[in-house]
């Protein structure tokens, strides 16, 4: 289980990280599952709930790392890159997208890891993760969702 501290609405994210099965590595990844990344969750929700977010699939020896920012302000969605999310992150006016980094870890195999959110704020708030190569930043996979904080 890794703890950790991020804001708004994923300030008291609880994210446990499990393996589908031990034997499963790198090593015993075939060739047809190729990288891939998913996230599931619902996509309404009342202020001050709780509710989980999954994202799962499938890593490499070459797409071995997954990075994930909160948007707190939806604006034009996900990037479709690791490096076009980053830009806004880093790069972007603080207010455009409000992103904050939610999850950097480095993954093998199949696997999935589990949110646990409350909506602490309203409005529309997402996530958008990309399975990359730690060593180059190249994006294998992207995938986002979002929901929106209502009363």
């Amino acid at each position: 289980m890794v703890g950790l501290r991020v804001g708004r609405t994923l300030r008291r994210a609880v994210v446990m990280v499990s393996v589908m099965a031990a034997g499963v590595a790198v090593a015993g990844v075939s060739a047809a599952s190729g990288p891939a990344v998913s996230i599931r969750g619902i996509t309404s929700v009342r202020l001050d709930r709780h509710f989980n977010y999954v994202v799962s699939g499938t890593a490499t020896t070459d797409a071995n790392h997954l990075v994930a920012w909160e948007q707190y302000v939806k604006g034009g969605g996900c990037a479709s890159t690791f490096a076009g999310e980053s830009s806004r992150a880093l790069v972007q006016p603080p207010a455009k997208y409000q992103t904050t980094l939610w999850l950097n870890t480095s993954v093998s195999g199949k696997f999935s890891l589990t949110a646990q959110l409350g909506a602490q704020q309203l409005g529309v708030h997402g996530v958008c993760v990309y399975l990359i190569n730690l060593s180059t930043g190249h994006t294998f996979a992207e995938s986002g969702r979002f929901w929106k904080v209502h009363r």
